[in-house]
């Protein structure tokens, strides 16, 4: 799986440069899109990635056969919560959707990485993560599953952790109810699950979101210092696509 990921991200990043020089021809086939906005906290699949406001951002090419490709930035660390590191992650992703009757089928890959890496010498945010995306909707129900694992710390012997990622969502009138799951092997974290609900909105040309997270005691990053178990958390998002 990693020489597979590791061919489809090299091929992601060589077409994303070649598509930021060319982002002004908008054909029926295809188009180029530019987002950018904030978050009250950075909350990803349960997980607290900045425990304070993160700017974020990111280009999109779409393709009318169903082909798409992305990066997008985000700040991550932000306070002692979070070992004092700081620092963006930066995604490149790719795949194609499409769709057979009233049922959509999608499947691509991310990596995800950090400019505050992790390494023998340095306490920083994290070490990379490269995953498959696999995911089925229909109707308002949508459900995804992402098999992928987390780099190994550099010059500390250890093992990449392999991990299944899981989810399922329904949406109706702009709210949404979501569960995920962590599956991780004996290299990486505990298993952990969350429960999120939320409303999206647009308004005046702007994208907003309001959400409550409630994660288990294995993905309270912050709480688990404090002796907390379950944590419960809320964030707002506003962003423009351009």
């Amino acid at each position: 799986m990693k020489k597979l990921l590791s061919t489809a991200i090299a091929t992601a990043l060589t077409a994303t440069g070649l598509l930021a020089t060319s982002a002004t021809l908008n054909t029926a086939a295809a188009e180029v899109a530019f987002n950018a906005g904030v978050m009250s906290q950075y909350i990803f699949r349960g997980v607290t990635q900045r425990d304070g406001a993160s700017i974020m951002g990111g280009a999109d090419y779409t393709h009318k056969s169903g082909l798409y490709l992305g990066t997008w930035f985000a700040q991550v660390g932000n306070s002692g919560n979070l070992g004092n590191s700081q620092g963006l992650e930066i995604d490149v992703y790719g795949g194609y959707n499409a769709n057979i009757g009233d049922l959509g089928l999608g499947a691509g890959f991310t990596s995800y990485q950090y400019t505050d890496k992790i390494t023998s010498t340095k306490t920083g945010f994290d070490t990379s993560y490269n995953e498959l995306n696999f995911k089925a909707s229909y109707g308002p129900f949508t459900a995804t599953l992402n098999p992928g694992y987390r780099e190994a710390t550099p010059g500390t012997g250890s093992k990449d952790a392999k991990y299944l990622f899981s989810s399922v969502k329904a949406e109706f009138g702009g709210f949404y109810g979501l569960y995920g799951h962590w599956d991780w092997d004996s290299n990486g974290p505990k298993d952990g699950n969350y429960l999120q609900a939320g409303y999206k909105t647009s308004l005046g040309g702007m994208d907003l979101e309001a959400a409550v997270v409630r994660s288990s005691k294995e993905l309270n990053v912050i709480g688990a210092k404090a002796g907390i178990d379950e944590d419960t958390r809320m964030f707002f998002s506003a962003s423009k696509s351009f």
